[in-house]
C-alpha cells in the first residue's frame, strides 16, 4: 500500500463552533477490541458521580443490551443523575425492564417516537453511538449495544470507538441537552413494538433466556441478570480494572461534531465538517465505512482530491461480508468511477460484517465516529464523532485500519480482486445474482442508502 509523504501536523481544519479545544486540554485512546471497549463502558460509568448521559441507536434485547442498562440501573441507585435517549424504532429493551429502569431514576427518551410526529420522520433515525460522563469523559464511536457488536454473536460486526477526556466532554454535553429538550425526542411509553413482540415469540420456542413466563412477559431480575458475568473473547469485564483518562494520551485539535439538536442540513453540522475534512487533503485520504455510496457532494470532494494528486484509499464490505445487500449494489454501480479516479479499494473478506467507520486526512487527522460516507448518513440520519488534529492519533487509527486491511481484498483498476482475480472473492453464486439484479435500481434509492 503507497502512501504519500506526511503533510505538517499542524494543518488545522475550523471546526463549526470556531474554536478547537486547544493540546493538553483533551486525551484519547482508541477502542479497538471488543473487550476493552465494554471494558471501557464499565468503568466510566462505574466512576460517574454526578451525570451519565447516553445516545445509542439500537439497544438490544440480548445479553450486552441486559448489561448496559444494569450499568446505568446501578449508576441511578448510587444517586447518579441518568439520561438516556434511544432510537423508537430499534429500542428492544422490554416495557417491563423500562418500567423498572424508570423507577429507580433512570430517564429515557425515544428519538423520533412512532405514532407522536410528522410523516418524514419515519425514514430519519437517530444514529448516535456516545456516553458522556460527568462532563468529563467521552465514549464515542460505531458500537451499538448489542451482542454481535462485541463478538458474541454467530456474525459480528467489526467496529471502532474512540474514548476521550476533558474538554471535548463538556462539548458533547451541550449536544446532548439540546437534543433532549428538542421537539424531536419524547418519553418512553413502554408500549411494546412489533419486532419486541416477534422475538419475544422466537425466544419461548428456542429456548432463549428471554423467553416469556407466566404472565407473558419478561422478568427484569431475569433480564438484568443474563447480563452479568459477561465475558468477551474469554475474558470477563472487571469492577473497576482501569483509570481511562490516566491511560489516555494527550491529544490537540479535539473537535466533536454532530448535528445540532438533531437537525439535519444545519450549514455547520457534521456532514458538512466531513466533506471540508476531507477537502483539506493534499496528500492521502484513508475511508473506512461499511456502506459507501458517494453524494453528489461526497463525489465532488473524491474528484477535486484525486485531480490534485491526493491518494485515496476506501475499505469497505465485500459483497461476502455486507449486510446491507442493497447498499452494496449501488456501490458496485460506483466503483467503475472509483477505479477510473484511481481510488485504492479493499473490501472486507467476511464472513463478520465491517462496521466502524473512520477516515484519517494526511496522516495527521483522523476522524472516528458513527457517520457511514453514504447519503443516508448526510441527508436523514443523526451522527455524532471526533475529529482529531494529532499526527499520534492519526497514526493510531491508521494501525486499527490496518488490522482490518490485513483481513481484505485489494481491487485491481479491472475491478478485480488482485489475489484471485475474482470480482466478488467468497460471495455465494445467490448473493451474486441478488446484488446484480439489485443493481438495477438501487439508484432510485440513493439518497435513502
Amino acid at each position: 500500500m503507497a502512501w504519500y509523504g506526511r503533510l505538517l501536523s499542524g494543518l488545522l481544519f475550523v471546526a463549526w463552533s470556531g474554536v478547537l479545544a486547544q493540546a493538553g486540554e483533551n486525551k484519547f485512546r482508541l477502542l479497538h477490541a471488543d473487550h476493552e471497549a465494554a471494558q471501557a463502558r464499565a468503568d466510566v460509568i462505574r466512576s460517574a458521580t454526578k451525570s451519565i448521559e447516553t445516545t445509542y441507536y439500537w439497544i438490544g434485547d440480548d445479553r450486552i443490551g441486559a448489561w448496559y442498562m444494569s450499568l446505568l440501573l446501578e449508576a441511578a441507585c448510587r444517586g447518579v443523575r441518568v439520561r438516556l435517549v434511544v432510537d423508537a424504532d430499534y429500542n428492544d429493551v422490554p416495557p417491563t425492564v423500562e418500567r423498572r429502569l424508570v423507577s429507580s431514576g433512570v430517564e429515557i427518551k425515544e428519538f423520533h417516537p412512532r405514532g407522536r410526529g410528522q410523516l418524514s420522520w419515519l425514514n430519519r433515525r437517530m444514529h448516535d453511538k456516545t456516553i458522556i460522563v460527568d462532563d468529563r469523559q467521552l465514549i464515542v464511536g460505531s458500537r451499538n449495544m448489542r451482542d454481535s457488536h462485541f463478538g458474541l454473536a454467530k456474525l459480528n460486526y467489526v467496529d471502532r470507538d474512540a474514548y476521550l477526556c476533558g474538554e471535548v466532554a463538556a462539548h458533547a454535553r451541550r449536544y446532548f441537552d439540546c437534543l433532549w429538550n428538542c421537539d424531536q425526542v419524547g418519553w418512553t411509553d413502554f408500549e411494546q413494538t412489533a419486532e419486541q413482540r416477534r422475538r419475544q415469540r422466537k425466544a419461548e420456542r428456542s429456548g432463549e433466556f428471554l423467553a416469556s413466563y407466566g404472565d407473558k412477559s419478561v422478568s427484569p431480575d431475569r433480564w438484568f441478570a443474563a447480563g452479568c458475568k459477561v465475558t468477551i473473547c474469554g475474558e470477563p469485564i472487571e469492577c473497576d480494572a482501569y483509570d481511562w483518562c490516566a491511560e489516555a494520551c494527550p491529544a490537540c485539535g479535539v473537535c466533536f461534531v454532530y448535528d445540532p439538536c438533531g437537525i439535519k442540513g444545519h450549514p455547520r453540522g457534521i456532514s458538512q465538517q466531513l466533506l471540508n475534512f476531507l477537502a483539506s487533503a493534499r496528500g492521502s485520504i484513508v475511508l473506512e465505512t461499511p456502506y459507501f455510496v458517494m453524494s453528489h457532494d461526497l463525489k465532488r470532494v473524491l474528484g477535486d482530491a484525486t485531480a490534485r494528486g491526493v491518494h485515496v484509499l476506501l475499505l469497505t464490505n465485500s459483497l461476502a461480508s455486507t449486510d446491507q445487500k442493497c447498499v452494496t449494489a449501488e456501490f458496485h454501480n460506483q466503483k467503475h468511477w472509483l477505479l477510473a479516479h484511481g481510488v485504492e479499494i479493499w473490501e472486507l473478506a467476511g464472513p463478520n460484517h465491517l462496521h466502524a467507520k473512520s477516515a484519517v486526512v494526511d496522516r495527521s487527522a483522523a476522524f472516528v465516529g458513527s457517520y457511514n460516507f453514504d447519503p443516508r448518513s448526510e441527508l436523514l440520519n443523526t451522527e455524532t464523532g471526533v475529529i482529531v488534529h494529532d499526527a499520534g492519533v492519526a497514526e493510531w487509527v491508521l494501525n486499527s485500519i490496518g488490522e482490518h486491511l490485513g483481513r481484505s481484498y485489494q481491487f485491481g483498476p479491472d475491478g478485480r480482486a488482485v489475489a484471485d482475480g475474482s470480482r466478488h472473492p467468497g460471495a455465494s453464486l445467490g448473493r451474486i445474482l441478488h446484488m446484480q439484479s439489485t443493481r438495477l435500481f438501487a439508484p432510485l434509492f440513493r439518497k435513502s442508502l
